[in-house]
């Protein structure tokens, strides 16, 4: 049996850092402001965009190879008042961002956009 110690790894060309590419690894991550106000911390998200009261998209620094990827999204706070259980709803994916939403479903069925706890997101898939 062998073992790897290393303090660095590089690229092949001995200078860049190991890209992770074909890795079972998350590609990208967020944490965000209510209200889609900003990213508070990320890996592979350029910016987000506000399409709305609890509606916007994160936008990736590097494409994914597909619109397939697997999400995961959560909120910081959960339970609001009335006992609404507030949650996050992935709305589209593309291979260069994706577009979610926060709120709840009230009391008829119907999902009611709103912002009062911090989005996070995860996302596994292939860069391109």
């Amino acid at each position: 049996m062998s073992t790897l110690k290393a303090d660095t790894i590089v690229a092949s060309n001995g200078t860049s850092p190991v890209t992770l590419t074909k890795q079972d690894a998350s590609k990208c991550w967020g944490y965000f402001n209510t209200g889609f106000g900003g990213v508070l911390d990320s890996l592979n998200i350029s910016s987000l965009d506000d399409d709305g009261t609890g509606n916007g998209g994160a936008n990736f620094t590097s494409s994914f190879d597909n619109a397939t990827y697997s999400t995961a999204q959560n909120l910081v706070w959960g339970i609001g008042t009335g006992n609404q259980v507030r949650c996050v709803a992935g709305d589209s994916q593309a291979t260069t961002s994706f577009e979610f939403s926060t709120g709840y479903v009230d009391g008829n069925g119907g999902w009611v956009y709103y912002e009062d706890a911090s989005p996070s997101l995860q996302i596994h898939g292939d860069l391109a």
